[in-house]
């Protein structure tokens, strides 16, 4: 995780500082300085944009090598939810490897969901509602680990999105966050399948989250 990590955002900060001084080229070429406020904000939107894709296919990368560790985690985290969780009824090797296989293609179904959204991100007025896409699919995630283990498929993954949006991106949005933070982001992608398992628990009780009315 720490090299993988280190390789996502070193890459990060190269396209960054190859962005950049093509576009200086670019309006030297056409007589306009590159030294004005327009270079220091694009700076700021390109830095910001780098890290928010990166965090987001850091989360996907991540998580699709780590399935087996984050299935026994999300796993051990059950019987400390509030409530509790009841324990789930797959029992078995055969099954356990049949529910990995399939939290691979949730992970796999997200991660192109995903692309598609980071590629029209970059379409004004589009971008804001990709960003959230992005929060939900992110949240989709790391909350399909209770949920395959109870037999809950891509359809009722998707279907919890819906239910509680608002729930899902803000959960969706500060994993994000956490996960541009250089150095430290593999640091929280245990917190982030625990803070999932966590999230599906309280709306499996009735908890009163926020729903879409």
């Amino acid at each position: 995780m720490m090299i993988t990590g280190g390789i996502y955002f070193l890459f990060i900060f190269k396209f960054q500082a190859w962005m950049l001084t093509a576009l200086a080229a670019y309006l030297s070429a056409h007589g306009v300085s590159a030294t004005g406020w327009y270079m220091s904000l694009a700076h700021w939107v390109l830095t910001v944009s780098l890290l928010i894709v990166g965090a987001i296919t850091f989360a996907w990368f991540a998580t699709l090598i780590s399935i087996p560790v984050n299935d026994f985690l999300a796993e051990a985290a059950e019987p400390h939810t509030t409530p509790p969780l009841p324990p789930s009824p797959v029992k078995g090797f055969s099954n356990r490897v049949r529910l990995l296989t399939i939290d691979l293609g949730k992970t796999i179904a997200a991660a192109i969901l995903g692309i598609i959204v980071l590629l029209v991100s970059w379409i004004p007025l589009v971008n804001f509602l990709s960003l959230l896409i992005s929060f939900l699919l992110v949240c989709f995630q790391f909350i399909s680990y209770p949920q395959t283990r109870r037999g809950q498929g891509i359809r009722k993954g998707l279907g919890f999105l819906i239910q509680y949006p608002f729930a899902c991106v803000g959960f969706g949005g500060v994993t994000t966050l956490l996960f541009t933070l250089p150095g430290v982001s593999f640091f929280f992608l245990p917190l982030a399948v625990v803070g999932g398992t966590l999230l599906f628990a309280r709306a499996s009780a009735g908890d009163q989250l926020p729903k879409l009315r």
